[in-house]
């Protein structure tokens, strides 16, 4: 466009020149004409390097804007890339852990099914068994009838009946302890991971627990740990462990809660 616009003034003002016989002019008159052309191509020129300026900026704007989005899909890339080796290694850790989860189940169900036949409850015989729900009974043993209704953790040693066989005790740490295996390891599979990866990872594992019908466990070994410091603390107060020993344990117990604490 400059130089079709320089050629067509170029032509007019020899045109013009040939018209006006501007040879034959006066020198200054001659400078005048020159200048006029000369003027007007520097006019045209301006113009021309300002619109070229304008291009060259868009054509750069252009190229951040593309350069963001080739950053933005190689950090998403990068990110997708850094959660499936995140997720592979856990599903190459989980099925190493299969035997010992099936182990822990199989405890937890066997002591439930142990402590529904030692401990009587107002659970219907017909029943079918489920951990679930059963694990119910054993909560509820220790809790005083009147107060058990709105509680979801025992913390007060007044919710606690006085009296209540130490064998129930036992299961209950059993069960507690069992859970807990499970979820320390489950949990230690995620413990480095950043917070944005953490709750994929912990949906993952999630997903794993449902699988095999143990997703209930973290639930209740929060209600089971809760009750768990006032029964020892009536334990020690009563004497109910079957020997001085026993009741020694139990208030060592109690005195490194007590430690902990303050």
């Amino acid at each position: 466009m400059a130089c079709y616009g320089t050629l067509v003034l170029v032509v007019f003002f020899v045109f013009i020149s040939f018209q006006k016989e501007i040879w034959n002019k006066e020198i200054n008159e001659i400078g005048d004409a020159l200048s006029g052309m000369i003027g007007s191509l520097g006019f045209i020129w301006l113009i021309i390097t300002v619109l070229l300026q304008n291009q060259d900026l868009n054509n750069q704007i252009k190229e951040l804007r593309e350069s963001k989005v080739a950053l933005a899909s190689q950090a998403k890339s990068l990110e997708s890339a850094e959660i499936y080796t995140a997720l592979e290694y856990i599903d190459a850790k989980l099925p190493s852990f299969d035997g010992r989860l099936a182990q822990i189940k199989e405890v937890i169900n066997n002591e439930i099914k142990s402590f529904l036949e030692k401990f009587p409850s107002d659970r219907r015989a017909n029943i079918n068994f489920k951990p679930d729900l059963d694990i119910c009974e054993i909560w509820g043993y220790f809790v005083i009838e009147e107060k058990l209704e709105g509680i979801p953790l025992v913390y007060s040693d007044e919710y606690v009946k006085d009296t209540f066989s130490y064998d129930a005790y036992l299961i209950l740490e059993t069960i507690k302890r069992n859970m807990g295996y499970m979820i320390n390891f489950l949990d230690s599979l995620t413990v480095n991971a950043r917070d944005d990866l953490a709750h994929i990872l912990k949906d993952h594992i999630h997903s794993y627990e449902q699988h095999h019908s143990v997703e209930w466990y973290r639930e209740w070994h929060k209600i089971l740990v809760g009750i768990e410091h006032p029964i020892r603390r009536v334990i020690a107060k009563n004497n109910l462990a079957p020997s001085m020993i026993a009741n020694l344990f139990i208030k060592g117990f109690i005195d490194k809660e007590n430690l902990t604490d303050s």
